[in-house]
């Protein structure tokens, strides 16, 4: 995973992204020391995210930490 190596699965829900999101981090190089630093928290709030596997945090948010994380998301709406 270290290796900088990154393919991003397709979900189809977001409810599904926030359990990827530590495996994306670490694929990226970004530490939670810097992942805190980044979004201007301490490693503790990032430790407490991890280790709900980030499912109790607000949809805003997680666009925040993957901004920080340098993923792009797209979001796509169908019926």
């Amino acid at each position: 995973m270290k290796s900088g190596e990154l393919t991003l699965p397709h979900f189809e829900r977001l409810d599904q992204i926030a359990p990827s999101i530590v495996k994306i981090r670490i694929a990226k190089g970004v530490s939670q020391t810097e992942l805190a630093r980044r979004l201007g928290v301490s490693k503790q709030v990032i430790s407490r995210y991890e280790e709900s596997d980030y499912q109790t945090v607000a949809i805003a948010r997680l666009q925040e930490i993957l901004d920080a994380i340098g993923i792009k998301t797209v979001v796509t709406l169908s019926a």
